[in-house]
């Protein structure tokens, strides 16, 4: 295995398609990630709930990664 950064990359294809690491891992940093404006909304609202100790629900279809609101 070879470090680079704080990430691991074992798939020897990746160096072969110049990627820095695997981009399928189990841990993606926050910053690589898809921004979407519904992405910003859950956060402003987990945000809120956090912040005045009310409840929340992340709700979302099956497969569209809900649990990636948590940021």
């Amino acid at each position: 295995m070879k470090k680079e950064g704080s990430a691991i990359s074992a798939a020897p294809w990746a160096a072969h398609f110049g990627l820095a690491r695997t981009p399928f891992g189990k841990s993606i940093p926050a910053r690589d990630l898809f921004t979407r404006q519904a992405h910003a909304e859950a956060i402003a609202r987990i945000s809120f709930c956090v912040v005045e100790s009310a409840l929340g629900v992340v709700t979302g279809d099956v497969g569209l990664l809900t649990e990636l609101a948590r940021g």
